[in-house]
C-alpha cells in the first residue's frame, strides 16, 4: 500500500483514509469530503459498519446530495456485504466508515478495488463541489447481506453447510458472516480473518500458517481457467506452482477486471475449503512463496517514489512509502532464509544513509540498481 500524504483531516494511502491522531472529525468535515467526492463520481454508495458512525455517514451522504449526485446510504452494515452489492445499484464509487478510535474511510472504484494513492491524494487535495441548484437524492437501502450470502451459496452447488473450519476475526458482524458458512469450531483448519473481511490467512496443523497470498494461488491452480490474471505485485514464484498467470501492473490501470477471488476472501475460501483435502495437497505442493516486510524511518522520503519493483537474480524487492518519514521494503525470494538476507542488506544499507543523510548518493544508488 503506498502512502500519499495527510491534510488537516487524514492521512492517506491506497483507498484509505485514517483520521489523524487527536484530531475528530466533526460532520462538517464529513461533508466536505462528501462534496470533494461528488466532484469525480457519477453516482456513490456510502455505508458504515456500526451505529457509532451514523453522524458521520449522514453527513457524508449531505455533502455529495448538496453538489447534485444521488448517494445510497447502508446503515450498520459489513464490508463485504457492501463491497459486493454497491455495483449491482450502479455506483460508480463506494465509500465505507469503520474503525475503533481512529476513523477510517475506505474508498473503492467501480470494479470493487480501492482507490490507487494517486487518486486519492488528487481527490482529498482538491476543492469541493460547489452547491447544486437541485440537491441530489439520499437513498436509503436495505443491508444486502442475504443477497451476497445466497449468491455465495448458488456458487457451491451441492456441498453441504456449514463446511468444517474455524474462523477467527476481531469484527463481530464480519465473524458472523463466515460462520454462515462455516462451523467456527474445527481446530483442523481455521480461517483468520482481518481488515473488516478483506484479508484472510489460515493455519493448519498439517501445514502450519498458510499466508493469504498462498490461499490465493492455491485457488489459481485449482481453478478451470486456461490462464490466470494475477496483480504484477504477486509473488514472484507464482508461476512455479505450474500456471499460466498474466500479471497486470494495476487493475484500476488497465482494461482486466480483478477475479472475484482477489477481492472476496470469503468467496474464495468457501471455494477451496468446500474439499479441504484437494485444498491442503496443493497448497502443500505449492512453492514456498518466502515474502518479508520491514518497515524503516528515514529522512529522505521525498526522494523515493510512491511504488517502485526492483527484480534481481532470483528475488524481488518492492519500495514503497508506508508514513511521512516511513518506507516499507518488501522482499520476495525463494526461501525465506534468502528474503531475510536479502531484507536486512537492504535495511543496513538504507539505514546507513539515512543517518549520514547522503541523500544524492542514495538517489543515485536507488536508480542504479532500478
Amino acid at each position: 500500500m503506498d502512502y500519499s500524504g495527510e491534510n488537516e483531516m487524514f492521512r492517506f494511502s491506497e483507498g484509505c483514509c485514517e483520521s489523524l491522531p487527536k484530531r475528530e472529525i466533526s460532520s462538517h468535515d464529513a461533508a466536505r469530503l462528501g462534496s470533494q467526492l461528488a466532484v469525480h463520481f457519477r453516482r456513490i454508495s456510502a455505508g458504515c459498519d456500526s451505529f457509532s458512525h451514523m453522524n458521520l455517514l449522514y453527513a457524508v451522504c449531505s455533502g455529495i446530495s448538496s453538489a447534485g449526485k444521488d448517494v445510497y446510504v447502508y446503515e450498520n452494515t459489513d464490508l463485504p456485504s457492501f463491497r459486493f452489492s454497491y455495483p449491482l445499484l450502479s455506483s460508480d464509487c463506494g465509500i465505507f466508515i469503520s474503525g475503533c478510535g481512529c476513523v477510517k474511510l475506505t474508498i473503492y472504484d467501480a470494479e470493487r478495488l480501492p482507490l490507487s494513492g494517486e487518486e486519492t491524494a488528487r481527490i482529498l487535495s482538491g476543492k469541493p463541489s460547489d452547491a447544486a441548484e437541485k440537491c441530489g437524492r439520499i437513498i436509503s437501502v436495505s443491508s444486502f447481506r442475504d443477497i451476497y450470502i445466497c449468491n455465495l451459496t448458488d456458487t457451491l452447488g451441492g456441498c453441504e453447510l456449514p463446511i468444517p473450519a474455524a474462523v477467527s476475526c476481531g469484527s463481530r458482524s464480519v465473524r458472523t458472516l463466515w460462520e454462515s458458512f462455516f462451523t467456527g469450531s474445527d481446530d483442523r483448519l481455521v480461517f483468520q480473518v482481518s481488515a473488516d473481511g478483506q484479508k484472510v490467512n489460515a493455519y493448519s496443523p498439517e501445514l502450519g500458517f498458510i499466508s493469504g497470498e498462498k490461499l490465493q494461488l492455491a485457488y489459481a491452480a485449482n481453478s478451470d481457467e486456461k490462464s490466470v490474471v494475477l496483480p504484477d505485485s504477486f509473488h514472484i514464484d507464482a508461476e512455479l506452482a505450474g500456471i499460466q498467470v498474466k500479471r497486470v501492473p494495476g487493475f484500476g490501470c488497465t482494461q482486466e477486471k480483478p477475479p472475484r477471488f482477489l477481492v472476496d476472501p470469503l468467496y474464495m475460501c468457501i471455494q477451496l475449503a468446500s474439499d479441504r483435502r484437494k485444498m491442503l495437497d496443493t497448497i502443500r505442493e505449492l512453492p514456498e512463496l518466502a515474502s518479508v516486510r520491514r518497515e524503516i524511518t528515514v529522512d529522505f522520503s521525498g526522494l523515493l517514489p510512491f511504488y517502485r519493483i526492483i527484480a534481481g537474480n532470483g528475488h524481488r524487492i518492492i519500495l514503497s512509502r508506508s508514513g511521512r518519514n516511513r518506507l516499507a521494503l518488501a522482499v520476495q525470494a525463494h526461501s525465506a532464509e534468502t528474503a531475510l538476507e536479502i531484507c536486512g542488506e537492504w535495511c543496513d544499507r538504507i539505514r546507513r544513509e539515512s543517518a549520514g543523510r547522503s541523500v544524492v548518493l542514495y538517489a543515485v544508488n536507488f536508480i542504479y540498481c532500478a
